[in-house]
């Protein structure tokens, strides 16, 4: 918010045949430099509590889903790295309704907290399930036209299944990067931030926001080496509309 002080931009000049001094303003009289923060981009994430037995359901459901359609589909997931890719449909699924319903419930308080019309509920629009086995990766991407994307973890090594990565969206930001000395840095001069993937943790993000997913480098065996996670996006439904789940 702009300050309500108006500083005067033309000052009386002193007459020269006068022997006035400009005093020089002291550091008690100097205006205070006033940074305000508009147009931010907004990264909220939860961690969870008690999901043992739920990401338990969710592996095997998913694990089942996978057997039935070996294919899938490949997006941001590079198939040929042995990454799957479910189709979209998750959120339409009645094995996974309850799930569907809790993510809904925390994008909704992401939306409360932003000050969102509570009338316009938080509405799934689509989910899928990814399973990325040792070395496979997500490239660069972005969801499009949404309003709220997201990702939760199922199973995963928090040290080694692979970061997501986002990366600043304003690319005159990138191409002409700030120089500081890194014990100074702050947010708001980053290019990238990066979360762990830790199992029950679930990030929300704008799905305009640019992110990849490093490679999982995870040493274990078999299954219990995949890197487990559900993605999925949000936008506003209108009063007196049926939701999509």
């Amino acid at each position: 918010m702009a300050s309500d002080s108006i500083q005067d931009t033309n000052p009386t000049i002193p007459n020269s045949s006068k022997s006035t001094e400009i005093e020089e303003t002291s550091p008690s009289t100097k205006p205070k430099l006033m940074i305000e923060s508009y147009f931010p981009t907004l990264i909220a994430f939860q961690d969870w509590l008690d999901v043992i037995s739920l990401n338990t359901y969710l592996k095997e459901q998913i694990y089942a889903w996978k057997a039935k359609d070996l294919e899938g589909i490949e997006r941001s997931n590079v198939r040929s790295m042995g990454a799957w890719h479910s189709k979209t449909d998750m959120n339409q699924r009645p094995e996974f309704a309850e799930f569907t319903e809790r993510v809904t419930l925390t994008v909704q308080e992401y939306f409360n907290q932003l000050g969102y019309d509570p009338s316009w509920k938080a509405s799934c629009d689509s989910m899928w399930a990814n399973i990325s086995p040792k070395y496979a990766y997500n490239r660069s991407h972005n969801h499009g036209s949404t309003l709220c994307s997201g990702v939760y973890y199922v199973q995963s090594d928090p040290g080694h299944s692979g970061r997501i990565n986002f990366t600043d969206p304003r690319e005159q930001a990138v191409i002409l990067p700030t120089y500081t000395k890194e014990a100074l840095q702050r947010s708001h001069t980053w290019s990238n931030v990066y979360y762990d993937p830790i199992p029950g943790r679930i990030i929300l993000f704008p799905g305009w926001l640019r992110h990849d997913v490093a490679p999982n480098l995870y040493n274990g065996t078999g299954k219990e080496a995949d890197r487990i996670s559900i993605s999925f996006n949000f936008y506003q439904c209108p009063p007196d509309t049926v939701r999509n789940y």
